[in-house]
């Protein structure tokens, strides 16, 4: 397998909490889909599953490259048998192609107080 671009992000579960409660309509309307926002108000620890999808967005925006135009909520962490995966649209999807990329390994895990994700871009 050939790596066209890898990104790795941390976040902190508390800060996602925190922002969560101060600016609630802008994460809805910015970060998060209502797909994503409906997942993870049903897990026992909600803002470790949103710190997680955070990481991963901030993730795929490093492994193609930095600011490519697109929103977050242009990238959607879905569950697929349980691993997670990323849904692109609009301005991410087109960044995904001009990276020539054909596929994406995302992995996230969390442990009580941060959130951390990997992208991989493959070729």
């Amino acid at each position: 397998m050939d790596v066209i671009g890898i990104g790795i992000d941390l976040v902190s579960v508390k800060r996602i909490e925190v922002l969560w409660k101060h600016y609630k309509k802008r994460f809805e309307l910015k970060l998060f889909t209502l797909q994503e926002l409906s997942y993870a108000f049903k897990k026992a620890c909600p803002f470790q599953t949103l710190a997680g999808f955070f990481a991963a967005k901030e993730a795929y925006y490093k492994a193609v490259g930095g600011y490519s135009g697109f929103s977050f909520r242009e990238i959607e962490v879905l569950k697929q048998n349980g691993a997670p995966v990323l849904h692109l649209t609009g301005k991410a999807l087109q960044a995904f192609k001009k990276k020539q990329a054909k596929g994406i390994l995302v992995s996230i895990s969390h442990e009580k107080e941060y959130a951390v994700a990997v992208v991989i871009l493959k070729a």
